[in-house]
C-alpha cells in the first residue's frame, strides 16, 4: 500500500489533489494508519503518490478542513482522532451514533463552509449557472405555491448540486452525508413554516454570489446565517 516506495496509479480524470485525498481515505480505511498515527513527510508522499509539493499541500488543507487530518506546524501532519467517522458508510454512522441538534448545526457549519469555499476557489462559470437554476427550481416552487413536500425536495436538490459542484469527490461524498443526516430537521421546517422554501431560496442565493464574486467573508456569513436559521432560539432545548 505504497509503503514500498512505488508510485501509485492514477485513475483517468481524476485530479492530482483528489488522488492524494483518495489515497489518504483509503489509508484510513483500510487501517494502514489509525487515528492518531503520523503520516508520511512531504517529500515522502511526493515520492510515493507522484504528485507534486503544491498537490500535497493541497490535498492536506482540505483534508484539514474536513476533519481526517491534524497538521501540526512543526511536528508533521496525523490522522486526527474523529478520522474514521470521516470515512464510515453513512448507514453505518447513523446505526453507531445519535447526535444532539447543536452538534449537528455545528457540524453542518464547517462542513457547508468548507464545501463553499472550495467552489470558490474552482468554480466555473457552468458550475455557477447549475447553481442558479436549482434554486430557481426552488423558486419557482414557491411561487407556484406548489406543496411544501414539493418545495422541500427541490432545497434537497439545492444542497446536491452544491455537494457536486465542489468538483471534489471526497467532499462531495462528505457534504451528502452531511445532508442526509441533517435533512429530517429541514423537513420539519417546511412542515411548520409555510415560508421555509422562500427563506432557504434567499440563503441559497447569498451562497451562489459569494461564489460568483469570490467572497469568503461573504460566504462564511452567509453559511452561518443559513445554520442559524436551521436552529432557532429554544430548539437546542426542545430537540436535544
Amino acid at each position: 500500500m505504497l509503503e514500498n516506495g512505488t508510485v501509485a496509479t492514477k485513475k483517468q480524470n481524476v485530479s492530482m489533489v483528489d488522488f492524494v485525498i483518495e489515497i489518504i481515505k483509503g489509508w484510513v480505511a483500510q487501517n494502514v494508519y489509525q487515528c492518531g498515527d503520523k503520516l508520511p513527510s512531504e517529500s515522502k508522499l511526493v515520492a510515493q503518490t507522484g504528485a507534486s509539493r503544491s498537490s500535497v499541500r493541497e490535498a492536506m488543507k482540505i483534508l484539514s478542513t474536513i476533519g481526517l487530518v491534524q497538521i501540526k506546524r512543526g511536528n508533521g501532519t496525523y490522522i486526527s482522532e474523529h478520522a474514521d467517522q470521516v470515512v464510515w458508510p453513512i448507514a453505518s454512522v447513523r446505526q453507531k451514533t445519535q447526535w444532539s441538534l447543536r452538534e449537528l448545526s455545528e457540524s453542518r457549519e464547517m462542513i457547508e463552509r468548507a464545501a463553499v469555499e472550495i467552489i470558490i476557489l474552482s468554480a466555473k462559470e457552468e458550475q455557477i449557472y447549475a447553481l442558479e437554476q436549482a434554486n430557481n427550481q426552488l423558486l419557482d416552487a414557491v411561487e407556484r405555491e406548489l406543496e411544501q413536500e414539493e418545495q422541500f425536495q427541490r432545497d434537497l436538490a439545492f444542497h446536491k448540486q452544491l455537494g457536486a459542484s465542489t468538483q471534489n469527490p471526497l467532499m462531495e461524498e462528505l457534504y451528502d452525508y452531511m445532508m442526509e443526516v441533517v435533512k429530517d430537521y429541514i423537513h420539519e421546517d417546511y412542515q411548520q413554516f409555510p415560508s421555509m422554501g422562500y427563506v432557504s431560496y434567499l440563503m441559497h442565493q447569498r451562497m451562489i454570489d459569494a461564489i460568483r464574486y469570490r467572497d469568503f467573508e461573504l460566504a462564511r456569513q452567509a453559511v452561518v446565517d443559513a445554520t442559524h436559521n436551521f436552529v432557532k432560539p429554544g430548539d437546542l432545548q426542545d430537540k436535544e
